[in-house]
């Protein structure tokens, strides 16, 4: 089964954040076995000022990029995101994600392992930890059985 991954980063401003992003992101990617996963990032940029539509447009041609008029706010982002990924991209799963994570280098393996070792499971949560203390966890992880959306 190949993991048909859409990662949905929705965005107001905050350039600065979206370039170490995409650029954290881009360094994780090249350790993906293609085969396995396919990656599509997707940000919604939901009226920003500073020229983030642009300048992803230029620096990162392969990053779709939709746009909204600043009333989407996160949740709205994140719909959208959705809508596209299943409409043009056949996505079987989605990661919601914030311009100022940074992932570890084995996180796109981790998670298709963990699908594999869990297909009963459609929600997962990733643990969270501070980037200037890497060791200390800000949120745990967990996962959901997608028939009843109780948590396993």
């Amino acid at each position: 089964m190949q993991l048909n991954l859409s990662i949905l980063i929705p965005v107001f401003n905050g350039l600065d954040f979206t370039k170490k992003c995409l650029a954290d992101l881009e360094n994780v990617s090249q350790t993906i076995n293609n085969e396995l996963i396919k990656l599509n990032t997707i940000v919604i940029d939901d009226g920003s000022k500073d020229g983030t539509s642009e300048w992803i447009n230029k620096n990162y041609p392969y990053v779709h990029v939709l746009k909204g008029n600043g009333n989407l706010w996160w949740s709205g982002g994140i719909n959208a995101g959705i809508r596209f990924a299943l409409e043009n991209l056949d996505s079987n799963y989605f990661l919601l994600w914030n311009n100022d994570i940074k992932p570890n280098e084995n996180y796109f393996q981790h998670i298709f392992d963990f699908i594999q070792d869990r297909p009963e499971c459609s929600i997962f949560c990733s643990s969270i930890y501070f980037l200037d203390k890497p060791d200390t966890l800000i949120s745990t992880g967990g996962y959901f059985n997608r028939k009843n959306g109780k948590k396993l």
